[in-house]
């Protein structure tokens, strides 16, 4: 179906008159088709027609961002932010593209700049959860708490916020804290993968086997092709002295990193 309606709107490019509209449509068309070389040329037809479609700046923004053209990608979606100075999505955007290109610290200042323009934005909690996670990355870890904590008022019923504070806790050494988030999390939603992997693991770390097998054992079921959960899992039984299982797991891990062709950390 979508093939037939490129088709029908590329067949409109030969008249006179197309309207910016039209090739932003075609644009939108092509990207999803995954046709991205017509796309770049469709949202660029569509600003040279009007220098000021904004939503045809963030298409081609993003859309370089997926081709990793980072530069051409910041320029597109700082014009567009200038266009649309309340657009939550653009600011996520921009800090996301900085965040692939582990500059944090531009990362930081775009979701500061945007929670004072937006500080009473419905989705405000998405600015203050990003800006926690890329204090994190900057090993500000008390920093990334209060920014995790007050996504958590906006959200506290976020099982995915509540993993990402209790990982800052663990950095911390605030252990019944972290441990208390990742329970909460897995209360919220029980197949959790990252909230199993880091309870599961930090029983492991503190010898607490049986617990971090009962866990580990819960995320190998969620994720039966993840090499590091099953040496983990391989790992705890062989604390616990149960050495078929360790075996069996570790056979499991070996035989996943060779089919991915590597191994896992």
């Amino acid at each position: 179906m979508l093939e037939e309606i490129f088709t029908d709107f590329k067949s409109m490019l030969g008249s006179s008159g197309v309207s910016p509209e039209t090739y932003y449509t075609l644009g939108l068309i092509s990207a999803i088709l995954g046709k991205s070389e017509e796309a770049e040329q469709a949202y660029k037809k569509a600003i040279e027609a009007r220098p000021d479609y904004w939503g045809a700046r963030y298409s081609l923004g993003v859309l370089y961002a997926e081709k990793g053209r980072y530069n051409k990608a910041s320029a597109e979606l700082m014009l567009a932010l200038g266009g649309m100075p309340g657009s939550l999505r653009i600011y996520r955007k921009i800090a996301h593209i900085y965040h692939q290109q582990g500059n944090h610290e531009e990362e930081i200042r775009i979701y500061r700049s945007a929670l004072e323009k937006l500080p009473n934005h419905p989705h405000a909690y998405l600015l203050h959860e990003g800006l926690g996670l890329a204090y994190y990355a900057t090993r500000n870890y008390e920093q990334a708490i209060g920014k995790l904590r007050k996504a958590l008022e906006w959200q506290p019923h976020d099982p995915h916020i509540r993993v990402n504070l209790g990982t800052a806790y663990l950095a911390t050494g605030k252990t019944d804290q972290a441990v208390q988030e990742f329970t909460n999390a897995l209360k919220l939603k029980p197949d959790l993968l990252s909230a199993l992997r880091n309870l599961g693991t930090f029983y492991l770390r503190t010898g607490q086997f049986e617990g971090a097998v009962e866990i580990l054992r819960k995320a190998v079921a969620v994720a039966p092709s993840d090499a590091n959960t099953h040496r983990k899992l391989a790992l705890a039984y062989q604390k616990k002295h149960v050495e078929a299982k360790a075996q069996e797991h570790m056979r499991k891990a070996i035989e996943l990193e060779q089919l991915s062709g590597g191994g896992t950390d």
